[in-house]
């Protein structure tokens, strides 16, 4: 006799059931197309390490425990199984597959990102007594590539401003691409009080914006001179001089792309043509669209700003993320000044900067 409960998202069993056709409608919209075929690639990886086994036995891949996850990062040590340093996307993979064979999601808890965070310094460690380089494909952005965007800004116009004005409230806020293509030109505007606002409407794991938005608001800086308020000046240049700006990169990334790629690849391109032939990096690294977002947080932090305003800004929901991804692996960053006087409203000390909710 079949199940009559919906159990299981693995083969569809409910996809007769009322309400089956529109479910996979929303699953679609759920799970974009470029993840699954992701999470496919490294479930690849589990399920080989399961079929292994020992002793000539397979272990069996639904069963999940915490010695089997120390066992398995273990033998993805070794450069024939895989050379990638993050266990995160991996994590989320066997997840996916856990819940879709009604198993739950297993894979969670302090643990498990312990034994993340250790195979990371493991993993650099090995690449590093091999004489490779570590962790220069993805670098914060270094202050220079900030003061030269600043300088350009304070003089461009036309197409330039509107690309430079872009980046200047990624960096500001400390958005991903895909939240700035998300922006639409009525979305950014300075209020009566002189403070930056910004509507938030797409940022990555956190559909519920795309109906009700955050909205970023950010103080100018405390003199003429101060850093924000440069920046400040440039953004009203934008407003003046290249008006509806805000939705510059929304206008040229297809919106069935949102997925953060397209809105990547122009931001990083467009970044690298304003200020590359400039910024000094290590042989081997490279400045992307990211970037602006690591160099925010790992340079609040080398200011020894409140981490929780930091998060908040980043937009994340544990600070532990914040700290995990974007600021331990880069602490080698310098302390910066000028960009400690940039963010200086993440300050414990300064007025309560707000993240509102619609």
């Amino acid at each position: 006799m079949a199940e009559v409960e919906p159990v299981l998202l693995a083969g569809r069993e409910w996809a007769g059931r009322p309400g089956g056709e529109a479910a996979e409608l929303l699953l679609a919209e759920a799970r974009k197309g470029s993840t699954t075929k992701k999470y496919a690639r490294v479930l690849a990886k589990w399920q080989k390490f399961c079929e292994e086994g020992y002793l000539g036995q397979a272990y069996d891949p639904l069963k999940f425990s915490h010695a089997k996850w120390w066992l398995f990062a273990g033998w993805m040590m070794d450069p024939a199984h895989n050379n990638d340093k993050d266990l995160n996307v991996v994590r989320s993979a066997i997840n996916r597959y856990m819940e879709d064979h009604g198993r739950g999601r297993p894979a969670l808890g302090f643990t498990v990102a312990q034994v993340i965070k250790t195979f990371k310094f493991a993993k650099e460690r090995q690449k590093r007594d091999n004489g490779e380089d570590v962790a220069l494909n993805r670098q914060p952005c270094p202050e220079q590539a900030f003061t030269e965007l600043l300088s350009l800004g304070e003089k461009a116009t036309g197409l330039q401003l509107r690309q430079i004005a872009c980046q200047v409230v990624q960096l500001l806020c400390w958005f991903r691409a895909d939240t700035v293509a998300g922006l639409r030109s009525t979305d950014v505007w300075f209020d009566s009080a002189g403070h930056l606002n910004v509507l938030v409407r797409h940022v990555k794991m956190r559909p519920e914006f795309r109906l009700n938005p955050a909205q970023i608001r950010i103080p100018p800086g405390s003199s003429y001179g101060h850093v924000r308020s440069r920046v400040f000046r440039v953004l009203r240049r934008a407003f003046e001089l290249a008006a509806g700006w805000p939705s510059y990169v929304g206008d040229q990334v297809v919106a069935t792309r949102e997925n953060g790629a397209a809105a990547a690849k122009l931001m990083t391109a467009e970044l690298r043509r304003l200020v590359g032939a400039v910024v000094q990096l290590p042989d081997g690294a490279i400045i992307a669209s990211h970037s602006w977002r690591e160099m925010a947080a790992v340079a609040s932090a080398r200011a020894g700003f409140c981490m929780f305003r930091m998060s908040n800004r980043g937009l994340w929901r544990r600070i532990e993320t914040m700290l995990q991804s974007y600021i331990r692996p880069f602490e080698h960053f310098p302390f910066s000044a000028v960009l400690a006087e940039l963010y200086d409203d993440l300050s414990a000390s300064a007025p309560a900067v707000q993240v509102l909710r619609g």
